[in-house]
């Protein structure tokens, strides 16, 4: 597919059109790009990010470490969003554009960082 954007399915690894909401494989749903953290919090085992796409508390979140630091550590995680703050203000919804931290279950020496990508996994 040269000369065509393209984006690879999560489940079966095949590439797949940019317009295609779905893979043509195995029709598993496309996931959003939400943003990238821009801070890490290791005391309160939270992380900031500057949001694309808006997502809700509740969601289930990815974090791509695609080797940012080490090409050996390309490292995934999937979360649950159900602490998302902007400005210290517990919110139900982040929109486009803005910061927000969010609060992770995992010890202070596994926090994505700073650059890593984040995901918004459909339902």
């Amino acid at each position: 597919m040269t000369g065509k954007s393209s984006w690879i399915c999560p489940r079966c690894h095949l590439a797949n059109l940019d317009w295609d909401k779905t893979c043509h494989n195995c029709g598993a749903d496309r996931e959003t790009l939400v943003g990238k953290v821009t801070r890490v919090f290791p005391r309160l085992q939270c992380v900031g990010i500057k949001t694309n796409a808006p997502f809700a508390r509740g969601s289930t979140l990815k974090f791509v470490n695609a080797g940012v630091y080490d090409a050996r550590k390309c490292l995934e995680y999937l979360q649950t969003a159900d602490s998302v703050q902007i400005n210290h203000q517990p919110v139900e919804e982040v929109d486009a554009g803005q910061l927000c931290a969010v609060r992770l279950n995992l010890p202070p020496g596994e926090l994505p960082r700073y650059g890593t990508e984040v995901y918004l996994v459909p339902a």
